[in-house]
């Protein structure tokens, strides 16, 4: 019965470190965040999302219309945004810094 428990929790460890990698930002987007597999950004809480992981590949995968809301700039001079973000033919628009 042990070594089953083990086999258990070792297979609900690999899945929980699996999904977490699938999304390390916690937002909704999908891929692996690399140059081979990057995150792609559907919606604004994908785009706040971009903020947990600075350095991370990025591309839009829709247009996102923000509406006009107040938006907080993505990185800092204390934190750059290190990453690589690719429109994909697609745009960001009704923001207001």
């Amino acid at each position: 019965m042990k070594k089953w428990f083990g086999v258990l929790l070792a297979v609900a460890l690999c899945a929980a470190l699996f999904c977490v990698g699938a999304d390390a930002t916690g937002g909704t987007m999908t891929g692996g965040g690399t140059a081979e597999d990057p995150y792609i950004v559907m919606d604004a809480a994908d785009l706040d999302a971009v903020r947990d992981n600075l350095g991370a590949y990025y591309e839009l995968g829709a247009d996102i219309d923000l509406g006009g809301e107040e938006w907080t700039p993505i990185g800092s001079s204390g934190q750059p945004f290190t990453g690589t973000f690719e429109g994909d033919g697609h745009t960001t628009s009704g923001l207001t810094v």
